[in-house]
């Protein structure tokens, strides 16, 4: 789009001017370097490395370590950037409810990052800005207009007089094409911020069946002050970030009953599918406390990639590798699993859509003989009891588990459309008893992270993607007690067997229910 100003000369000259492109100013906003990270009291300042592009600013743990994926990511055309009083070299960057604290080498460092940042936090307000004073503009031209047009009738034209009037005509017309401009610029920023983060991580506070339900409760800490300003280096066992801390504001409160519109030509790739991408976790829930807390950890331990030194690739099929951390509880073995994987023509909703709907899982589950869904929580929250198929001379095994289905486009990759997830983890209740006194319960905690990755070289809209433009790249991570004594050795063969086994009959199974569907994003 190009800003365009108007200037009347004297005569009948009209003399348009353009200013450059905003898509081409944006676009070479681009920063990248270290900055340190507000975690907590306890971590402090982490050093982290920070790359600005495209208006997403995302982090990593070092440059190094790009390939393991990101920390992290956050919008910023429409964000806050705000300098310290107290630190020269800090600065926040405040969006869509999340905030993080971060601090430069130096204060020629922070101007360079404030002013990339500001070159796409302020894009939607200028547009805005802009726009009022076209619209003023407009106004004035419209009611001189007008007086030329009272003038005509009340007496003779002169020649200057329809002189005047061609020029206000001119004038309006162009003040009008740049009115329209910035209100197309307008609506593609909304619909872009709409469909990025905010709109599936800010959940609105309202009542359902006397309980609120409000946007994922982190605990919130005060802005980190010159006391806590010691930088503190990563210890090898804290693979992830602080929880980071989210600050209500006025769009927290708001719940829109607007449903995405549809393209009548039967193009459109949005979907009803499960999961809706609206966090309706209650708040009044005893497990909704546990259920945000596990969830986000598992979503910062997939994300953590896999170091060689810690993890053991044990199985590696084309696209899917299988790793292992051998693990020992109490003599009984339970390693945690990590496997990462991509999946040709599907997307990310499609894949954990079949992954938490509990009417699919004796479908593609071999080991599960019994499912039941003992309590709805909410539309993205449920507590299954399964029994499984039991391996003789092991007693026959039951799980009973909350599972847990939400959308976190803040964590996804810069290269990612959406970022969709499912975490399951073991829970207790008094009314599920086991159903044989010789059945064991075992322990779970299970995350399945998607993406949807547009492929190299292909531009089409949203609307207009195919199975032929995208891949869903997942992350799983298991960790499972037995429950009861099983030899170590046994298990772990068990497992090298099961789990590629699992998730490539899975990935079957999705690819052969979709394929002669439409893409669903």
């Amino acid at each position: 789009m190009t800003a365009l100003r108007v200037k009347i000369s004297s005569g009948s000259l009209i003399i348009l001017e353009s200013d450059p492109p905003l898509n081409d100013l944006f676009s070479s906003a681009h920063a990248c370097g270290v900055l340190y990270k507000w975690t907590n009291y306890v971590l402090g300042w982490q050093r982290r490395y920070f790359e600005l592009e495209d208006g997403v600013l995302v982090y990593y743990k070092t440059q190094n370590e790009k390939q393991f994926g990101s920390r992290g990511s956050i919008t910023v055309r429409c964000a806050i950037v705000a300098e310290s009083d107290v630190d020269k070299c800090r600065f926040d960057v405040a969006t869509n409810g999340l905030i993080w604290y971060l601090r430069a080498e130096n204060i020629a460092a922070k101007t360079m990052w404030i002013n990339a940042l500001n070159s796409y936090a302020g894009e939607l307000r200028n547009k805005v800005e802009e726009l009022e004073k076209y619209r003023e503009l407009a106004l004035h031209q419209v009611e001189r207009i007008q007086r030329c047009i009272n003038t005509i009738s009340q007496h003779r034209l002169l020649p200057v007089e329809g002189d005047s009037i061609l020029e206000e005509g001119i004038a309006l017309s162009a003040t009008t094409s740049a009115i329209l401009s910035d209100i197309s610029v307008c609506i593609s920023l909304l619909n872009e911020q709409m469909s990025s983060d905010a709109t599936h991580e800010e959940v609105a506070e309202v009542r359902v069946d006397g309980c609120n339900i409000s946007p994922l409760e982190t605990d919130v800490v005060d802005v980190p002050s010159a006391v806590a300003d010691k930088v503190l280096s990563d210890d090898e066992q804290d693979w992830h970030d602080a929880t980071d801390i989210y600050i209500e504001t006025p769009s927290d409160v708001k719940l829109s009953n607007d449903v995405p519109a549809t393209n009548d030509t039967g193009e459109s790739t949005e979907c009803s599918l499960s999961p809706s991408g609206i966090l309706s976790l209650p708040n009044c829930h005893s497990l909704s406390a546990e259920i945000n807390r596990i969830t986000m950890e598992q979503l910062r331990y997939a994300k953590a990639g896999v170091e060689e030194q810690v993890w053991q690739l044990f199985s590696e099929e084309g696209d899917m590798k299988m790793y292992k951390r051998e693990v020992e509880v109490d003599g009984l073995a339970c390693d945690p699993l990590k496997a990462t994987h991509a999946v040709q023509g599907v997307s990310a909703r499609e894949f954990i859509h079949f992954f938490f709907e509990p009417e699919y899982k004796t479908s593609w589950d071999e080991t599960v003989e019994m499912v039941n869904v003992v309590e709805t929580i909410s539309a993205d929250t449920l507590v299954i009891h399964q029994v499984h198929k039991r391996v003789w001379p092991a007693a026959q095994r039951e799980s009973l588990f909350w599972s847990h289905v939400r959308q976190v486009n803040g964590y996804k990759d810069p290269d990612a459309l959406d970022l969709f997830m499912v975490c399951n983890h073991d829970c207790e209740r008094p009314d599920v008893p086991l159903q044989s006194t010789g059945n064991v319960r075992v322990g779970l905690t299970i995350a399945m992270v998607c993406e949807t990755i547009i492929k190299e070289g292909h531009t089409k809209p949203r609307h207009l993607l195919t199975r032929d433009d995208v891949f869903c790249r997942v992350i799983y991570v298991a960790q499972v007690h037995p429950g009861g004594w099983v030899p170590s050795s046994a298990l772990r063969v068990i497992y090298k067997r099961e789990y590629p086994k699992f998730l490539r009959g899975f990935t079957k199974y999705v690819v052969e229910n979709i394929k002669s569907h439409k893409l669903s994003i």
